[in-house]
């Protein structure tokens, strides 16, 4: 009589560098404006990750995908900002308003003593 033997592969616990790429990838998502200094570390944690091929693969693919995005929308960002600063009036009376405003009334300086 033949017995049937069934293996049963057990599941790999997750990476701790899977875990910390999506960490870092969801924080680069909540600060958008400096996204990239969580999301660099995010995309190279899950490369290291998806080359160690240790357990989280989905969780490496997850900080992988958020450090981008997140590093892609801060660098948006902060080109805006930089070309908003660039294109702003240096001084305050360079700014024209679009709204008419009152004509200036002259008047004459008080010189001396009037009487």
């Amino acid at each position: 009589m033949k017995e049937e033997v069934t293996v049963v592969k057990a599941k790999q616990p997750d990476s701790a560098l899977a875990i910390i790429s999506m960490v870092l990838g969801t924080l680069s998502l909540v600060g958008l404006e400096f996204g990239f200094i969580f999301g660099i570390p995010a995309i190279i944690t899950s490369s290291i990750a998806l080359k160690k091929k240790q357990g989280g693969r989905s969780l490496s693919l997850a900080g992988l995908i958020t450090g981008i995005i997140g590093t892609a929308i801060s660098l948006v960002v902060v080109v805006f900002f930089v070309l908003v600063g660039i294109s702003a009036p240096s001084q305050p009376g360079d700014y024209q308003s679009p709204i008419a405003s009152p004509p200036n009334q002259t008047e004459q300086p008080f010189i001396g003593s009037q009487t």
